[in-house]
């Protein structure tokens, strides 16, 4: 079984999307392989719509971020005004916050806030029954499986140095990337944990902007570009490439293990 923790946003669009394309690959009974936790904060169109706002607003001194709305989620949501997977499910709770939501960003960008409201609403009328099936109770969830010394292997999404607090800040992600942030977004008990596996590439990579000491602009960063297919997973961006900086990969996670990846 397959599980989406709290401490993650959830774009449900993408959520279907990714398990329609799954279903197309032949992987069987899809649909029956993954729960998502019901404390997970709703990643909507409305925020991808603020995300592309926000980085108009910054010019030249822009993030570069995926525009998939990931920061004004987790914004709305350090403001406890975000919106729950648990609150999609009562229909007059939902809309009231996505209204408050929206005045909000229209008192900000006026008119430039081109956004309806009304179409997310009644795709979410088409979500909601499609969803039950899927959230759960994540933390009972969690305990059931830990009590029942259940082998639990946890993948984390993004890189170390994209980290909110022990990253290059500003040029990262919105939400802890390190041990700490699995523990949390998962409600594990870290006496549990039996192992910790660092995974680092052979090389450096970045998506966006931010520092990167050891870039390689030339012939050789194109060609590891090229053969490690370094796009960007969501944007498809190029990711710029450089020389394996150790100090990095020890800033802010201890490792019981490290694993090598693309020695191309």
């Amino acid at each position: 079984m397959n599980f989406i923790g709290s401490g993650v946003v959830f774009h449900v669009p993408s959520f279907f999307k990714e398990l329609q394309e799954l279903e197309d690959k032949g992987l069987p009974s899809v649909h029956d392989r993954i729960l998502v936790s019901d404390r997970v904060h709703v990643d909507l169109d409305m925020h991808v719509k603020a995300d592309g706002l926000e980085e108009r607003e910054l010019g030249e001194g822009k993030l570069g971020t995926t525009n998939r709305g990931i920061g004004p989620s987790y914004a709305v949501k350090a403001g406890r005004s975000g919106i729950r997977l648990a609150e999609v499910f009562n229909p007059e709770l939902f809309e009231s916050k996505l209204r408050r939501l929206a005045a909000g960003y229209r008192k900000r960008y006026g008119d430039l806030f081109e956004y309806d409201i009304e179409d997310e609403l009644a795709r979410f009328n088409e979500y909601r029954p499609k969803l039950r099936k899927y959230a759960v109770d994540g933390v009972s969830f969690i305990r059931s499986a830990q009590e029942s010394n259940m082998n639990i292997v946890v993948e984390g999404a993004n890189a170390l140095m994209l980290d909110i607090d022990y990253g290059s800040y500003p040029f990262v992600t919105s939400s802890n990337t390190t041990l700490a942030g699995i523990i949390g977004g998962l409600a594990l008990n870290p006496k549990n944990l039996t192992e910790t596996i660092g995974v680092v590439k052979a090389y450096t990579t970045r998506v966006g902007q931010g520092a990167f000491k050891t870039e390689d602009t030339g012939e050789i960063g194109t060609k590891l570009q090229e053969i490690g297919r370094e796009w960007g997973t969501s944007t498809g961006r190029r990711r710029r490439c450089g020389w394996l900086g150790n100090y990095d990969h020890h800033a802010a996670m201890i490792c019981w293990s490290m694993s090598l990846t693309r020695t191309v």
